[in-house]
Formats: structure tokens, sequence, C-alpha cells
């Protein structure tokens, strides 16, 4: 869950420093783990801001809510007697999916963005009354930042060409295309709070990012500028399982869970019983003791070392 407030700036930057000056969506995202039916479900952060309240007759168990770090939480739901699909049936009920409108919205849109669909939509018009079939393609205008060009096409109102093409939807329909060419960082789409973790894997930065209202892992290898996105865009509903695996193994964020959930396996197992947990959110063993499901409720899931913005620059590189 990402709840940090738009106007937020890190107080470790410098005065003088501009601030990023993004719109930042609140979002709640519901991610299923299951080997063969992994979930990813993007929804808009419900008025509470809390994460969804399960009926406490359902058999589902949740983590403890970290109050304490960034503006990104982190809550597990199992249960003793419901798969996977049934708890995802559960949490999403009542939710409202995030989906594109293809229509400028003022309340969503800085003004730089909504000045560079202005000028972007005037020039494709133009172009449209000459070139009725084929591609119509649009070089770069000042009018417009690299990010603006971007995030348009994050809200599915165009598709981008060039290197930074990666950075971008693959968006289909009768809509400008832009040649992105000025210089564009991953630090001009993420602001501190939308950075959540960062991880070294060999010769490979990794880190785990609010990109434009969902959840993205990107890389980069040691001494190289550009960082690039290994999970998919505009498909995200297929990175469950990377976005979960990540998280689990290099950052470690189940732990403690992980150990609860081992160690209820090994007493069902003692006991004599075949059937231990599969996954992290569902657990479909019978009979859990009151005390097993009171322990994984106390358990916390959160980030301990926070990662820098400046994590992010070119040549950096942590230990």
């Amino acid at each position: 869950r990402y709840d940090q407030s738009p106007s937020y700036h890190s107080e470790d930057e410098e005065i003088n420093t501009p601030k990023l000056k993004v719109l930042e969506p609140q979002r709640l995202v519901i991610l299923g783990d299951e080997p063969r039916n992994s979930f990813y479900g993007a929804y808009q952060l419900p008025s509470s801001r809390y994460f969804p309240k399960l009926n406490a007759n359902l058999d589902i168990v949740s983590t403890s809510e970290n109050k304490y770090g960034s503006g990104t939480k982190v809550m597990a739901y199992c249960s003793p007697t419901l798969s996977t699909t049934k708890i995802i049936k559960e949490l999403v009920h009542g939710q409202t999916p995030v989906t594109k409108t293809q229509v400028i919205d003022p309340e969503s849109a800085t003004v730089s963005e909504q000045q560079c669909w202005a000028r972007i939509f005037k020039q494709w018009e133009k172009i449209s009354r000459f070139e009725e079939q084929g591609s119509k393609n649009l070089a770069q205008d000042d009018t417009c930042s690299s990010r603006d060009i971007i995030s348009l096409a994050h809200q599915g109102l165009l598709s981008v060409t060039g290197v930074y093409s990666k950075l971008a939807p693959e968006n289909k329909g009768d809509i400008p295309i832009v040649n992105v060419k000025n210089q564009l960082a991953l630090k001009d789409m993420v602001s501190r709070p939308q950075l959540y973790a960062a991880k070294n894997v060999g010769n490979i930065q990794k880190v785990l990012v609010w990109y434009f209202g969902h959840l993205h892992i990107f890389e980069r290898q040691v001494g190289k500028h550009s960082w690039w996105p290994t999970t998919k865009l505009n498909a995200e509903n297929t990175n469950a399982a990377i976005l979960l695996d990540f998280m689990r193994r290099d950052l470690r964020l189940f732990g403690e869970l992980d150990v609860r959930l081992q160690q209820f396996a090994l007493v069902e197992k003692l006991a004599g019983k075949k059937q231990a947990y599969s996954s992290l959110i569902s657990l479909e063993a019978k009979n859990i003791p009151a005390q097993v499901l009171a322990e994984m409720s106390r358990v916390h899931i959160w980030i301990s070392n926070e990662p820098s913005h400046s994590y992010l620059d070119p040549h950096t590189w942590h230990r």
C-alpha cells in the first residue's frame, strides 16, 4: 500500500535542490502467491487509507501493519482453510481497479503534463489532416519534458518511440506517437517515498519502486547510468511471481513470517500430517492452532534499512 502525501519531499535534501514535483497516485496492490496462478491487482487506495478489513468469520489472519518508515506499507494474509484464490476474492471485493482513461485528468496530471498534452494533441490533429493512413510520428517538442511524455504514455494517451520507449507501455490505437530523445533518468520519475527497497545482487543493482502507480523492479549493471525495468509495463498482471521472488529471496521481506510457516509445517510433519504450507498467502492446512495464528498476526513486514534517493544517481554503488 502506498499512501504518501503528494507534497512530500525528503528532509535530507538540500534546501537549494529542486524538488521532484510529481502527483503521486495512492495505491493498493494485491499480490497472490501461487506457483501456477500468481495474481497482481492494482486498486485505488480506499478512503479509509487502511488495508482491507475482512470478516472475522472468514478464517483469515493478517500480519500487523507497520507504522514506521516510508509511505509504503506491507501486509500478508493467511488462512488455514481458504486457498489463495478465495482470499484474493475477499480482498478485492469492493475495491476500485486502476484503469487508463485515455483522457487528460486535471486532478491527476501536473500543469506541465497538461501543457505538453495540449501541444502534442494540436500537432497530432494538424498531421492527421494530411496523413489519414499510416503512423503519425511526432518529434519531441520543447514544451514537453521527457518525463511528461512518459507520464502521458502511462495514462494511455500516446505511444513512445526511441531508446526510452522501454520506460513506457506499448499503447495501441489511433494515438500520437512521440519520439523521446532528451535525456531521462529514473530519479526524474521516482520520488524518495516511491523508492521502497534496493539490493545489490552480484554486479547488478536492483530497486523496487512505485512507478506511475504500479510496483516495478528496475535494475542496472555497476558502472552504467541507466535503469531499465525487469518487470513488464502495461502487463502488470504478469509480474506477481517476479515481484514476490525479489521480495522473498533478495530482500528477505517475509523472513519472519516464513519462519512461522516453516515451524507450523514441522509441527504438522511430526504429527503425521503430510500437508504443509505451499505459499506465503495461502496456507491450506487444517486445524492450525490458535497460537500459531496469533503469532502470525504479530509479525511486522517492513524494510529496516530504507535506501536514499541518491541510490538512483549515476555510478552509485553501495555495499
